[in-house]
């Protein structure tokens, strides 16, 4: 169950500032609706797509989510996920062999961190922003996969045999 915690609806337009890194920031103080958050969270990743500099993956979303919204990521719970924080929420978890329904569960600009199979990646961790999600495919961007940020499409079938489990998160104001 995904449940929904801001101010507003969808349609609002969040009252922007600029950084000085020239990047677009969230106003201070002020109660955003998860879907302006994650607006913001997706053109600054769009942006940075090509970029050879962005390091470890989970720095690198944590670096776009911070110069898009002013917003910190909890410290980490464990090698593979946040803990729920003010700032974070979990939506939810899947285990090995559990798998949603991708079009209707996963929401753009929501930040997921994945275990991948061990016959993928050696099983590793990875952690990627969601650009979109269909019945039958899911395209997301991420850091150090590659040369350079990337954004990556796989279908639902490969992402079934490739992942094993994983956390959403939505990134929330105040």
């Amino acid at each position: 169950m995904v449940l929904m915690i801001g101010c507003g609806s969808d349609t609002n337009t969040p009252t922007v500032s600029e950084s000085n890194d020239g990047q677009a920031m969230l106003a201070p103080n002020v109660c955003y609706s998860e879907a302006q958050i994650n607006s913001l969270i997706l053109a600054a990743a769009a942006k940075d797509v090509g970029n050879t500099k962005a390091g470890q993956c989970k720095v690198w979303v944590n670096n776009i989510v911070y110069s898009s919204t002013k917003i910190s990521l909890p410290a980490m719970d464990s090698y593979y996920t946040w803990a729920s924080s003010t700032f974070a929420r979990i939506i939810w978890q899947v285990k090995f062999a559990c798998v949603p329904s991708f079009s209707t569960a996963l929401k753009p600009g929501q930040i997921m961190q994945i275990q991948w199979q061990s016959t993928y990646m050696n099983g590793g961790p990875h952690t990627i922003i969601l650009q979109s999600v269909s019945p039958t495919s899911i395209s997301y961007y991420e850091a150090n996969a590659g040369p350079a940020v990337r954004l990556w499409t796989t279908s639902i079938a490969r992402w079934q045999q490739i992942a094993g489990a994983w956390t959403v998160y939505q990134v929330k104001s105040y």
